[in-house]
């Protein structure tokens, strides 16, 4: 049972600075937390308060269902609605309030959400390590619908690649969703190697000597995203800046201008050709043609003894 003054110091702090109790009423609930039924006299004589000042008081509590009124021998009187009316009532009260937050939140994120159409600035995403290489590659896809434009370093051969299992998976969406690439290189041994399996990979090579297009890292246009990848520190960054990328895209046009090579002469080609030699490809590499082969080869050894 509670005895007067038995409000812990916490509690006592919330319900005059949070839950908006005043003085009178955490006074009156004091002496009337051990459960005894009081009239409004004595629970002035016992308060120090006068009637009128209870009176309101008492009828905020009642309405917050903590108080009630009984009728002993004929005569109302004010008692607690029961020990767990506080608890009860706190509980509700945090619940509201949750409430009201959560609505806040959800205005503060319309409003956000708002401003971001109206800033003329950039946006800035970063990916790191290995898998956020590989996760940065994928969102591009998701920027783009048509093509991506490539600027690429070639440093090393293809098949040196860390990243060789993946851009093979990557190559096969990429085709799948026909998003066509576009790169421009340096005109180097490893820059026409990578450009002879043009029509094996859907896209276009434009080969320009290094003092042309000096590129320190692989660089690729999607989009409204311009995003740079540092393969030596695995780290990836997309600036989302629909001006930059308006400017990126006229340089590359420029650069493969000034290369002397039409960059549209493949854009429907490229497809038809690329269907064909992957088609053979896949034949060659499949289990049906070896067996073709081996029994091509048992035929002609079988001809070669008749004969």
């Amino acid at each position: 049972m509670f005895v007067m003054n038995s409000f812990p110091v916490s509690i006592e702090k919330y319900l005059t600075e949070e839950a908006g109790f005043s003085g009178t009423e955490l006074l009156s609930l004091r002496h009337l937390l051990s459960g005894d039924a009081l009239t409004l006299r004595e629970l002035a004589a016992k308060t120090g308060k006068s009637t009128g000042v209870l009176d309101q008081a008492v009828k905020k509590l009642i309405t917050r269902q903590i108080l009630c009124k009984q009728n002993v021998n004929d005569s109302p009187k004010i008692t607690l609605s029961s020990p767990e009316a506080i608890r009860i009532w706190m509980q509700n009260d945090l619940q509201d309030k949750q409430k009201i937050l959560r609505r806040k939140e959800k205005d503060i994120e319309s409003f956000v959400s708002s401003l971001k159409f109206n800033i003329a600035r950039p946006q800035i995403e970063y990916f790191e390590g290995e898998e956020g290489l590989k996760k940065a590659y994928r969102k591009l896809l998701d920027l783009t619908e048509k093509e991506l434009l490539l600027y690429m370093p070639m440093i090393h051969k293809e098949e040196e690649d860390p990243l060789g299992a993946f851009r093979v998976q990557y190559f096969r969406e990429r085709k799948k969703r026909k998003i066509f690439l576009r790169v421009i290189g340096h005109d180097t041994p490893l820059g026409r190697r990578y450009k002879s399996r043009d029509h094996f990979e859907y896209r276009q090579t434009v080969l320009v000597p290094e003092s042309c297009c000096p590129i320190a890292f692989e660089k690729i246009i999607a989009g409204d995203t311009v995003a740079c990848f540092n393969y030596q520190e695995k780290k990836v960054c997309f600036i989302h800046y629909p001006e930059l990328t308006c400017a990126e895209r006229e340089l590359f046009a420029v650069t493969v201008e000034k290369s002397g090579e039409d960059q549209h002469n493949n854009t429907v080609e490229a497809p038809v050709t690329l269907s064909t030699f992957s088609g053979v490809k896949r034949f060659f590499l499949s289990s049906n043609s070896l067996i073709f082969l081996a029994c091509f080869s048992i035929l002609s050894v079988l001809l070669v003894i008749g004969y």
